[in-house]
């Protein structure tokens, strides 16, 4: 039986699986702590747990897969992937019951729900990584580049469709950082930012809801919106503030709440359960993980491994951004989950999928060097 359990684990990467871990364990603890404020129940928390190992073990199932035959198999898991977001304008589609926001992101399936966009994440990541594999140094020609742009922007709109911002935001950073570490020639960069810049515009004035473009608006004057849109933010910036350096304990009875504090905002509540240094060693330990990636991927010798590599650094790297900024109220709130860490079975499931690919790329090259 060690055996068996060694020849599994000898060629995974220890840094970034026990990260994950670590982070996956203290993610089930702050939630045991939200449970005694009352603001969960014990369900929240067992589905973490549930989806924990389950992510974790078909981590362990894709880390000993062959990632570049994973990637032509694209045919199957990609139209099962758009099948799952397309189902959200059906009936079977739902709204956050506690939200005023309109966006359809969940999958009712009657015993849970999923949200299929986490799940899109992944597929794409794999799917681009494998044509750009394919394109090669012909990706800055012209016809190359524009089946590369239907291929990247498709799944951005299909989010766009459900109103989720947050998560199509992740999306177009994955985009971005993909096709630059692939090697997007310079005129097509700049091309790019320009055409950013000017829909910038058209997206503020006939895009966003207007609950959208407070969340914006707030940031300059947050006491101006302090009852309304800006509440969640504010109370969450307090939350933070009031755990000073060492924090008031994650079961303290103290504890301020704050919308959203199991989700979203949880990393308000790590600032106030263990103080801005325990915080800050959150923030360490996600770093320590990201280096460790992009280290797989930038020493991978396969250009789809590196490509892999590069996605789901972008992916957790974008969500880690994002979602701190939006708890420290220095960026809008947008809805996005801070991986491994904020409950949400498909959010969890999601990123152990990426951390699957990439211990996948790292167990082909070990076996490559050493077999």
């Amino acid at each position: 039986m060690l055996n068996f359990i060694h020849r599994i684990f000898r060629r995974i990467d220890p840094v970034v699986l026990c990260c994950a871990l670590g982070l996956s364990a203290f993610s089930v603890l702050l939630l045991l702590g939200i449970q005694e404020m009352g603001v969960i129940g014990r369900r929240t928390v067992l589905m973490q747990i549930i989806a924990t190992a389950i992510g974790f073990a078909a981590a362990m199932v894709l880390a000993h897969l062959d990632y570049e035959r994973l990637g032509s198999w694209w045919k199957f898991y990609v139209p099962v992937a758009v099948v799952l977001m397309l189902l959200t304008f059906t009936s079977l589609g739902q709204t956050r019951t506690d939200s005023i926001e309109t966006n359809r992101s969940w999958l009712n399936l009657g015993f849970t729900t999923i949200q299929p966009a986490e799940f899109l994440k992944i597929a794409f990541i794999l799917s681009l990584a494998y044509h750009l594999t394919k394109v090669g140094p012909a990706m800055n020609e012209s016809r190359s580049l524009l089946k590369i742009a239907v291929h990247a922007i498709f799944p951005v709109l299909l989010i766009l469709l459900q109103k989720d911002w947050g998560v199509a935001l992740v999306m177009l950073f994955i985009v971005v950082i993909m096709l630059i570490m692939a090697g997007l020639s310079r005129r097509w960069i700049l091309l790019g930012v320009a055409g950013a810049a000017a829909f910038a515009p058209l997206a503020w004035f006939f895009l966003l809801d207007d609950y959208q473009k407070i969340r914006f608006e707030l940031l300059k004057d947050p006491e101006a919106y302090a009852l309304g849109q800006a509440f969640q933010q504010l109370q969450g910036r307090i939350s933070f503030g009031s755990g000073q350096l060492f924090g008031i304990g994650i079961f303290s009875p103290d504890h301020r709440y704050v919308p959203d504090m199991y989700n979203d905002m949880i990393f308000t509540f790590i600032g106030e359960s263990v103080g801005f240094l325990g915080a800050l060693a959150v923030l360490l330990v996600y770093g320590l993980m990201l280096g460790r990636m992009l280290r797989i991927g930038l020493r991978c010798s396969n250009r789809m491994g590196r490509s892999i590599c590069v996605g789901v650094f972008s992916m957790f790297a974008a969500q880690i951004m994002i979602n701190v900024a939006m708890c420290l109220m220095v960026g809008p709130s947008v809805g996005v989950t801070l991986p491994l860490l904020s409950a949400g079975g498909s959010s969890v499931l999601s990123a152990y999928l990426g951390l699957g690919l990439v211990l996948a790329v790292r167990h082909s090259e070990k076996t490559t060097m050493f077999s």
